[in-house]
């Protein structure tokens, strides 16, 4: 951390310190361990020179432990580097963490005594040297926390408003925020003189946290028109992107969002633009200034970056935007995080090329980044109908990563796939139950868990049922949508959220789509009040939120006339995200009714489509109606055997294979259904089984009825 300068005489006084209280803690700790050994020694009929050679070995370890704190948080001499690499090896790793322990408390207690004396003017400039030097590459210690804390609580006469706007931002970055911080950002936000940005900068940093009441989220608005130059752009952009990411605007504040794209600025227009990303569909003019800032190089990277990322808020893209952000993707000068965003965006609406897969790939493990970009590299990747070997191995690798938020989004998107579900369960049902947590990565982690094809752990279960009290109703929904993937405490408690959210059109769309086909999903009949609100939903505004509303009502078979021409419509549109058109596909194979032409002629036309996922729903959809053509089965088989398509699609191929038992009279067929029998998913397992077993069952000679009486 370096957090007091080198070259100040309190740096040598602070090491002195910190040097010979840990000479002293080592000590006492090496008079247990003689203490201990002799008490073994005895014991077991040790000799003294064991004993003495074990308190040897630690005596000659006690520099090395030394250097070891003293990196953390000094600049280290060539001297202390050769014994820390020299030395550390011969101390064990409980002996190691005691001294460390010990240092750290003093070493604290000395670092806060700077930072925090008011008169001592090397503190303010040991804490905005750290302000400078921030790089988005670590989570933030303890200490480093209470010391932004303290520079953005501190009379403005101390700290300068750009530095207590930029602690406030750091802050805000953070997967992990105490209570006691977000207590400090309200403080700030309602401190009568405040700064603005200031202001705004701390409602930004709380919006990642908190739902925000109506009197911040005007605070917001402000900072859409706030143009002081003399705050840093990425500070600046921010406020649009925190609206665009608030559960609920109002329909007054989403007008005014609507009267911010009429002015002149077109900074400003964009960041209007990016605000009401993600409420409806957008209208062209709101796409024209988006479009607009991704080509022109005159906004600044992370201006033109925000708008990629609310394009890729929409459920429908045209094709016209997607060449716009594939030609953007591939100029020779095009900034490293306008890249990202657009990788990131077009993981769900297109197959990746190798290069544009290795942009995420890149991202997720580089720490130039930060969190949000790493995080969102990884969920792109979930999107993904076919995730390469390279992206797993880099998710399982992420799932060690110091980062909270990076190992979150790694078991996230492994688990959406069916992949290192224990290991990745474990990080989520920690993150649901931790209030500390931002709130995007809490309702992803419940999202993530609600996805699993297999019966939820105790503890996974419990986590998620605690949070449907959560006072976040952000998180709340995620939590429902997740038990309700899992058909659990449906009467009471999940579905009244689902059908509440799904009607009211001040949620953001994201929430309202995941509840409309929670809804549906379930197993038992909907109430009126569901099915009435879902009916109602097939005309909403927003596509994205229709088309969810019609799968869901798919699922319950109900209203057909009116859901079937929708997911048709879906199925054959190239503009739609993918995903939505393989659910699409799924969902007409799914209805007890006879495929009408139209929609026989739409599935038999996506089993050609670019995009897997689509192409197997497809195949799977005409399977279920008993349509066989070759193309569908070679699509079935090659989807079973290839372990880099999603879980879900090669248990619903196998079980798709498993309606003709004739099929397997190919060897082609039935070598590569006995090659998953002991495939690491329950689904894709138990259907191939299914299947061997009917073919075998097919195979056996049918006996006389008079020989059952031995005639």
């Amino acid at each position: 951390m370096n957090i007091i300068p080198p070259s100040s005489a309190h740096y040598q006084a602070t090491l002195q310190q910190v040097t010979q209280g840990l000479l002293d803690g080592v000590d006492e700790y090496h008079e247990e361990i003689v203490k201990k050994k002799n008490a073994e020694a005895q014991a077991e009929s040790d000799t003294p020179a064991d004993v003495a050679g074990v308190v040897s070995t630690y005596a000659s370890s006690r520099q090395p432990v030394i250097a070891r704190v003293e990196a953390e948080y000094f600049s280290l001499r060539q001297d202390l580097q050769d014994r820390l690499a020299d030395g550390l090896e011969q101390l064990d790793q409980v002996a190691s963490q005691e001294f460390l322990s010990r240092g750290q408390q003093i070493l604290y207690l000395e670092q806060e005594k700077a930072i925090y004396e008011r008169e001592a003017d090397e503190a303010k400039q040991a804490a905005l040297a750290f302000l400078e030097e921030f790089k988005h590459d670590r989570i933030l210690t303890k200490f480093e926390i209470q010391a932004l804390t303290k520079v953005l609580k501190n009379p403005i006469r101390n700290y300068e408003a750009t530095y207590r706007a930029k602690a406030a931002a750091i802050l805000g970055q953070q997967p992990v925020l105490p209570k006691e911080v977000r207590l400090a950002l309200k403080e700030v936000i309602d401190y009568q003189d405040q700064d603005e940005w200031v202001k705004i900068q701390a409602t930004i940093a709380l919006s990642n946290y908190e739902p925000l009441p109506d009197e911040y989220i005007k605070i917001l608005l402000n900072g859409i028109k706030h143009q002081t130059e003399q705050y840093e752009v990425v500070y600046r952009a921010n406020a649009a992107v925190a609206l665009c990411q608030q559960s609920i605007l109002s329909q007054e504040v989403c007008s005014d969002l609507e009267e911010i794209l009429k002015e002149q600025d077109r900074g400003t227009q964009l960041k209007a633009a990016i605000a009401l990303a993600g409420r409806g569909q957008l209208p062209k003019e709101t796409i024209r200034v988006l479009l607009e800032a991704v080509q022109n190089s005159q906004y600044a990277a992370v201006e033109r970056a925000n708008a990629v990322y609310a394009l890729c808020q929409e459920a429908i893209l045209p094709e016209e935007v997607r060449l716009v952000l594939e030609e953007a993707l591939t100029e020779q000068n095009q900034d490293e995080w306008v890249k990202v965003e657009i990788a990131i965006a077009l993981a769900s609406y297109a197959r990746l090329s190798e290069a544009q897969t290795a942009i995420l790939l890149d991202t997720i493990e580089n720490k130039r980044y930060p969190l949000a970009y790493r995080s969102d590299a990884a969920y792109a990747l979930s999107k993904l109908s076919v995730m390469p070997e390279q992206a797993r191995l880099a998710l399982n690798r992420c799932l060690q990563n110091d980062d909270k938020g990076v190992r979150l989004y790694a078991a996230t998107a492994l688990a959406r796939k069916g992949l290192f579900l224990d290991e990745a369960t474990s990080i989520l049902v920690e993150v649901v139950g931790n209030k500390q947590y931002a709130n995007f990565l809490r309702r992803n982690a419940a999202f993530a868990l609600g996805k699993q094809t297999e019966l939820l752990s105790q503890e996974a279960e419990s986590a998620l049922e605690a949070a449907l009290s959560d006072p976040d109703n952000e998180v709340e929904i995620y939590e429902a949508v997740a038990l309700a993937g899992q058909e659990l405490f449906l009467d009471n408690n999940v579905t009244p959220v689902l059908v509440e959210v799904v009607g009211n059109k001040q949620y953001a769309n994201f929430l309202r789509c995941n509840a409309a086909f929670a809804l549906g999903e379930q197993t038992e009949l909907l109430s009126q009040e569901a099915q009435s609100v879902l009916e109602a939903a097939l005309n909403d505004p927003s596509s994205e939120v229709k088309i969810q509303a019609a799968a869901g009502l798919a699922c319950q078979e109900l209203f057909l006339d009116k859901v079937t021409p929708i997911l048709v419509e879906v199925v054959g549109n190239k503009q739609y995200v993918n995903g939505l058109r393989g659910d699409a596909a799924f969902w007409l194979g799914k209805q007890s009714a006879v495929l009408s032409q139209e929609a026989e002629s739409a599935l038999e036309a996506a089993l050609n489509d670019p995009d897997n996922e689509v192409k197997i729903q497809a195949a799977v959809a005409l399977a279920s109606k008993g349509h066989f053509p070759d193309k569908v089965t070679s699509i079935l088989i090659e989807a079973v055997g290839n372990k880099q398509y999603v879980n879900t699609a090669r248990g619903n191929a196998a079980y798709a294979l498993s309606l003709k038992p004739e099929l397997l009279e190919t060897e082609n067929v039935r070598s590569t259904l006995k090659a998953v029998l002991e495939d690491s998913d329950d689904r894709v397992r138990s259907y191939a089984s299914e299947a061997l077993k009917k073919y075998k069952q097919s195979q056996q000679p049918q006996q006389s009825r008079w020989s059952i009486f031995g005639w």
